[in-house]
């Protein structure tokens, strides 16, 4: 399963949960690998698509300070995931959780609230995942490759190596394509 995340403006737990998400086994796409301006404002799904991952996985946050704090800044998190299918656009997990947060620094206040729902979050959505990706697609598919611009069969054999060995494919076929 390999999985676009869209970091936006919460780059901390987007790490987070890259990193959770990737220690469950999952794929991710590198923010860097995506096509076009970055000033391009794109949806992760239509960018799961472009770079040729399976899913697109949105994060949302929003911030409600609490005005009634006195000593400290605080207020609550809230947290939104959505990870759709790039073939037809359909929901494989979808999670929704708040955490309260509170500090003299404002910001601070935010990335405790953040830190604080963060296991949760990714062990939510990986479980979803896992599980509705196995039940809507109860077979291997194969995935095609194509590489341009490549001096030597050595490039194309390491390539075939990472699938192999690093990535754990089952099998990686090299084909010529003629011009």
């Amino acid at each position: 399963l390999l999985i676009y995340l869209s970091e936006a403006e919460v780059s901390d737990l987007a790490r987070a949960l890259r990193a959770k998400l990737e220690e469950q086994q999952f794929v991710l796409v590198e923010a860097d690998l995506r096509p076009g301006e970055e000033s391009e404002p794109r949806s992760a799904l239509e960018l799961a698509r472009a770079v040729g991952a399976d899913v697109g996985l949105e994060l949302d946050v929003d911030w409600r300070p609490n005005p009634e704090a006195q000593v400290a800044a605080g207020g609550v998190a809230e947290v939104r995931a959505r990870a759709l299918r790039a073939d037809d656009g359909s929901e494989l997990a979808i999670a929704r959780f708040e955490a309260a947060g509170y500090d003299v620094d404002r910001d601070e206040a935010i990335a405790r609230a953040l830190l604080a729902l963060e296991p949760q979050l990714a062990a939510n959505l990986g479980l979803q995942l896992e599980r509705n990706w196995q039940a809507e697609t109860p077979g291997e598919r194969p995935v095609e490759l194509e590489l341009e611009a490549v001096s030597s069969l050595v490039q194309v054999n390491a390539v075939r190596r990472t699938l192999l060995g690093t990535l754990a494919a089952k099998s990686a076929e090299i084909r010529t394509l003629e011009a």
